[in-house]
């Protein structure tokens, strides 16, 4: 089996996107075994062909959100303004289609991709939320969150770095501030 050809980011951020640009994505990269959970139409891609682990996240328009590859784009940079910690990220030109690094990825000088452990806050409170319709992961509040944050006795930069976020999600209406959006590395 030939292997998926490989479109660099610049090359993407130029292509205007449509459904089957989307599901060209999908088709080529499946085989990485690259897949990413939510409501949001999304995909994990290599940057490289021969990296093995996906180390952009495209996140696609649907016609359900037609604007919240844009909307996301602005919340982000509403972010990044506010001194808080982002991926890098950027939109396309036809502002459809979200490109974001991974934050999970550590990207060497040799051109090493190394993945960090992530787990998200709802796997932390011990709720199995086995699928998107799940429920599960809107039972907690952010004062628990922050309980379970210095129970892990990490240091408190993060509990600090919480706060910033949790405060961020309510100046922009982030209806998708759920326990699985939050997690620790």
């Amino acid at each position: 089996m030939a292997a998926p050809a490989v479109i660099s980011q610049s090359e993407l951020l130029r292509t205007p996107y449509t459904p089957e640009v989307f599901g060209e994505l999908v088709a080529a990269y499946l085989s990485t075994g690259a897949g990413i959970a939510g409501m949001q139409p999304k995909i994990m891609v290599p940057s490289r062909a021969t990296v093995p682990v996906p180390s952009l996240i495209v996140k696609a328009a649907s016609p359900s959100y037609p604007a919240l590859a844009a909307n996301e784009f602005l919340c982000l940079s509403a972010a990044r303004q506010a001194g808080i910690q982002v991926p890098e990220f950027s939109l396309s030109d036809d502002g459809q289609m979200l490109i974001l690094e991974r934050f999970d990825v550590v990207t060497y000088d040799d051109g090493r991709l190394e993945r960090l452990g992530f787990e998200d806050i709802a796997a932390l409170a011990g709720l199995r939320v086995r699928d998107v319709l799940s429920d599960r992961k809107y039972q907690g509040s952010y004062q628990r969150v922050a309980e379970l944050l210095r129970q892990l006795q990490l240091h408190s930069s993060n509990l600090h770095r919480f706060f910033e976020q949790v405060a961020l999600c309510i100046m922009v209406r982030n209806g998708d501030a759920h326990l699985k959006n939050f997690g620790v590395l």
